[in-house]
């Protein structure tokens, strides 16, 4: 009966662990293969670089936000004009919120997530965009 009152740190102990992981993520933004760096002008005029996972689903490019920090999530859709680079080469795209169900289903399908991710994220939701390359480039 005394271990049970130590079941009251757990939901504590499990948010700071969400915590922790979203802050370091922030912090060190990890690059690898299947990332790219996004850039843009936030709302408020400063130009933002962000390094997000490219997902290829249909033969169009996707981001999603699976965070609770997605600020650049929010600062896209009020100015979706980005460049986005990969293996060195910027090009300019329009982002567009995905609102489409099969299409949102298709994309999550293809790129889904681990019950280890879902956790160490605090079970956040998730939101796709799609990037349209801008016409003439």
């Amino acid at each position: 009966m005394k271990y049970l009152k130590y079941l009251y740190f757990l939901p504590l102990v499990y948010l700071a662990v969400v915590v922790l992981f979203e802050t370091s993520l922030i912090l060190v933004q990890p690059e690898f293969e299947q990332t790219m760096r996004l850039n843009y002008v936030s709302p408020a005029g400063e130009r933002v670089e962000k390094i997000v996972v490219q997902l290829n689903s249909g033969g169009n490019l996707y981001a999603s936000a699976n965070h609770w920090p997605r600020k650049w999530y929010r600062d896209v859709l009020l100015n979706p004009n980005v460049n986005i680079i990969i293996d060195s080469v910027e090009v300019p795209y329009v982002v567009t919120r995905v609102t489409d169900k099969e299409e949102y289903e298709r994309v999550d399908t293809d790129h889904r997530h681990g019950l280890g991710f879902r956790l160490l994220t605090g079970f956040a939701p998730r939101e796709i965009v799609r990037f349209d390359l801008v016409s003439g480039t």
